[in-house]
């Protein structure tokens, strides 16, 4: 098959606007088999460089098909470049944000074009509750998991559609719920703008707990739990509620030296939840890492505030010019069908975009609300307030010490983490300005088969 490459045109205009309208007419001349990808110049404003992929076609001449694409689509052939190698544009194009991987889906969107939802918005409740457990969703889960260490990556819309086709989700929603669990686990990760996912590396990581076991984190193929079972006994443990893939226990054959720095297959992590907790920053500096979105013109969306419970409709903030008048704080701007929820820092004059969750716990902090968890002392199990739920990153460093999602307690106001280390609870605390309760007798909680979030 030839080798793919490149037609590079200049032109003009918006560039959401000329992707959109060479979408239209590579749809309409059906030629999406033809043109799979269209890249752009960096900084792409005004005048700027469009360069469509061209698959299996090795002629120094582009086929007359291609030039009607481009003529109908308003690319001027007279300056058209042809052919590029990927190579010699590599330098020229911007990054994966505005980069399409097919023209079913257009990849540049702008911040107000969500057809499949921001993952990173889990404000409202999911459509539906979560099914009753059972192995038949573990499997569900574990399929998952397979496909996308199979893909590598991908955009949202196709990691939304495998969750639908899976019966794992009836709607968008519902995927984002997924996705933040697989994030939770260390299996994904998500670009900062919500528009692709990223499968992690394989990883062995070390229970925190040191009695000796480890747990499989990131890529997972058959191929590769096969080859884990040569070596060590293998136990696949269910998660909360079965919702999730199922933790992969490697517990070493009791007549094999197991060394997971010999196996050139995985990387071996250690201990992963203190040394993320100890490079994590406090507060302020997660705050400080949070993509920013300086100008958004607000007259022409309606706009909601989190009032601690909801959104509530906010009359009190407005625009002059350049500035923002209104107080910080977690705001739903809506416009048309499409949402997005941010974090307004009136100082700083910023929108702020981030995972839900941490949006929440910044707007409780800002506001100087005292935060507490409790940890009981006797079985290493740490609980947080449903309602103060802590950022993605170091909720993660929870996780990450066993391997488990945490599950609810039976009133359902607590969320519980087991074998958590008075070292990694008061570490994690101390960077959100979180007190730590310590008692010997937790609030009842429920088994941690049959509930989960």
């Amino acid at each position: 098959m030839a080798e793919r490459r490149y037609v590079g045109i200049p032109t003009v205009g918006r560039t959401a606007n000329v992707l959109d309208r060479i979408k239209r007419v590579v749809l309409a001349s059906d030629q999406t088999h033809v043109i799979p990808v269209i890249k752009v110049e960096k900084k792409a404003h005004g005048q700027f460089y469009v360069f469509l992929a061209v698959e299996g076609v090795e002629s120094q001449q582009l086929p007359e098909a291609i030039k009607r694409v481009l003529n109908l689509a308003g690319l001027s052939m007279a300056q058209a470049f042809w052919p590029l190698a990927p190579d010699e544009i590599k330098s020229m194009v911007s990054t994966a944000e505005i980069e399409t991987y097919g023209f079913s889906a257009l990849q540049y969107r702008s911040l107000w074009d969500q057809d499949f939802g921001d993952p990173y918005d889990v404000s409202a409740e999911p459509a539906s509750a979560p099914p009753e457990g059972d192995k038949q969703l573990q499997d569900a889960y574990d399929k998952l998991l397979y496909w996308m260490s199979a893909q590598a990556e991908g955009t949202w819309e196709t990691f939304v559609k495998a969750c639908i086709a899976l019966n794992l989700a009836l709607a968008p929603i519902e995927a984002r719920w997924i996705f933040r669990r697989l994030m939770l686990l260390g299996h994904a990760e998500c670009a900062t703008d919500g528009m692709r996912w990223t499968i992690t590396p394989a990883a062995l990581v070390l229970r925190s707990s040191r009695d000796g076991l480890w747990f499989l984190c990131g890529q997972r193929t058959p191929k590769l739990i096969s080859h884990l079972s040569l070596h060590s006994t293998l136990v696949h443990v269910p998660q909360a509620g079965y919702l999730g893939p199922s933790r992969v226990e490697v517990q070493p054959l009791s007549d094999t030296e197991f060394d997971p720095n010999s196996d050139h297959t995985l990387y071996s992590a250690g201990d992963v939840s203190l040394e993320l907790a100890a490079l994590l920053p406090d507060i302020d500096g997660w705050k400080a890492t949070l993509t920013f979105i300086d100008k958004i013109n607000t007259a022409t969306c309606s706009m909601e505030r989190w009032d601690g419970r909801s959104y509530e409709a906010c009359h009190d903030f407005y625009q002059r010019g350049d500035t923002y008048v209104g107080p910080s704080g977690l705001y739903r701007l809506t416009r048309g069908n499409y949402q997005t929820v941010l974090y307004f820092d009136q100082d700083l004059q910023r929108w702020l975009k981030g995972d839900w969750y941490g949006l929440r716990f910044l707007v409780y902090k800002t506001a100087g609300q005292e935060c507490e968890i409790v940890y009981e002392t006797d079985t290493r199990q740490l609980m947080i307030p449903v309602a103060e739920r802590w950022p993605l990153l170091y909720e993660r460093a929870l996780v990450l010490a066993t391997g488990e999602l945490p599950f609810p307690a039976v009133n359902r106001e607590w969320l519980c983490y087991d074998d958590v280390s008075i070292e990694l609870a008061v570490m994690l605390a101390n960077k959100l300005g979180t007190s730590i309760k310590e008692v010997s007798n937790p609030p009842a909680t429920a088994p941690p088969i049959g509930g989960g979030n």
